[in-house]
């Protein structure tokens, strides 16, 4: 349902992301059920912007969210691998993450 509805959504143009990011953003602060909650990481990769990406990325930490967190990241940067890997790879030490490498 998921890409339907972003597919559905982007065709119509009419929404902006001021009228939409901020209640998708309470969606993804507020929501006490998953669906309510991945509706707002769509919208947020819709309408959201790169001030999102934190909270997306935390939110994305269970696995429940991941796919959609996923999705929602790829449209809001160009190139997302660097920022999933940088927060994959936080250490509980608080050394910094190593660079990916090329395989």
């Amino acid at each position: 349902y998921a890409d339907a509805l972003g597919s559905e959504l982007a065709r119509m143009g009419d929404l902006t992301e001021p009228r939409v990011a901020p209640h998708a953003r309470r969606l993804v602060r507020e929501a006490t059920k998953c669906e309510a909650l991945k509706l707002g990481i769509l919208l947020l990769g819709l309408y959201g912007d790169k001030s999102d990406l934190e909270m997306l990325l935390t939110v994305g930490r269970h696995e429940e969210f991941t796919l959609f967190t996923a999705l929602a990241v790829a449209r809001l940067v160009p190139d997302p691998l660097p920022v999933w890997w940088h927060k994959s790879s936080d250490r509980l030490d608080g050394s910094p993450p190593e660079e990916p490498r090329n395989f």
